[in-house]
């Protein structure tokens, strides 16, 4: 069974996405990742965020922002932001 934080955390972030360039999530990130998160989101329950709001000011949970940063850090950042990025993490641990 799906862990139910995970669940919305998909969710949230299926939702952030309908809000991106569609042409950037073409390119960027895997067909089977987008799957992966259909598959597992929570189709009756969809969030609402107000867009106008950077995402830092939207009310999502700790999954939505972990999924979030795999998918930066993974798909969209260049090699010197990667390592600022990876930097920083290690500085929390």
């Amino acid at each position: 069974m799906q862990d139910v934080k995970y669940i919305q955390a998909a969710t949230q972030v299926l939702e952030i996405l309908k809000y991106m360039p569609q042409k950037d999530i073409n390119r960027k990130i895997p067909k089977s990742f987008i799957n992966f998160l259909q598959d597992i989101s929570n189709k009756e329950n969809i969030p609402k965020f107000n867009h106008e709001l950077p995402i830092n000011r939207l009310n999502i949970n700790e999954q939505t922002k972990e999924i979030l940063g795999f998918m930066y850090i993974t798909w969209w950042s260049n090699e010197d932001e990667r390592k600022e990025y990876k930097k920083i993490i290690q500085t929390l641990f």
